[in-house]
């Protein structure tokens, strides 16, 4: 019976990686339309509060990247990262606590395993610099975005591949966008204000709105 169990788990944490049944168009839509609005409402709110018009048409600067850096920061890491972080790691917690301890501890690992980019020459981390405004910027928003990776991974039915997605479409957003310490300090203020509205609304024990 119980090996049964483990080829049956197996199985399942395959097919929700690939299974784009579970997420729904809404679903999709949030995905995709959520890391780049909340780039913008962080400039949107940064240009109110100092009245520097700078902070919006800096968005549309033209980006500087690479090919090898896209593809790594768009499509790797997010892929190898969720298979771990969400496809496995969370899955484990909520099995013990409720799904915003789950995301808030999960978000605080996250954020720790990116330390060492800090300490190596040539990696984005360590352009941002080591306990800088940017540094703790990086931090928090690990933190609040997996509050918002949870609460999307748990209403598409434990969908890896809408994790994947969404940290793609993430990281995407902030190669694509030009943004400076201060509109990015507001991004992390905006990051958490979704995830303050995403419980409220769901609910902190599964972050949809279920009891179970």
């Amino acid at each position: 019976a119980s090996l049964t169990y483990v080829g049956t788990e197996k199985r399942e944490y395959w097919r929700r990686i690939y299974d784009v049944r579970r997420i729904r168009p809404l679903w999709l839509l949030a995905i995709v339309l959520i890391p780049p609005a909340l780039v913008v409402a962080g400039s949107v709110l940064s240009w109110l509060v100092t009245g520097n018009m700078a902070e919006l048409t800096e968005l549309l600067q033209p980006a500087e990247f690479t090919l090898v850096g896209l593809l790594f920061s768009v499509v790797f890491a997010p892929f190898l990262e969720e298979m771990a972080w969400r496809g496995y790691a969370l899955v484990e917690l909520q099995k013990r606590y409720s799904a915003i301890i789950s995301g808030l501890f999960l978000g605080l690992m996250w954020a720790v395993w990116h330390l060492p980019l800090f300490f190596i020459p040539g990696t984005y981390q360590y352009e941002l610099g080591l306990l800088t405004l940017p540094f703790w910027q990086f931090m928090f928003a690990a933190v609040g975005g997996s509050v918002t990776i949870t609460w999307i991974f748990n209403n598409t039915g434990y969908s890896t591949l809408a994790a994947i997605l969404y940290h793609a479409m993430w990281n995407l957003a902030g190669m694509v966008f030009h943004t400076n310490v201060l509109s990015d300090v507001f991004y992390v203020v905006v990051l958490f204000g979704l995830a303050l509205a995403v419980v409220l609304r769901f609910g902190g024990r599964t972050l949809t709105g279920r009891k179970k």
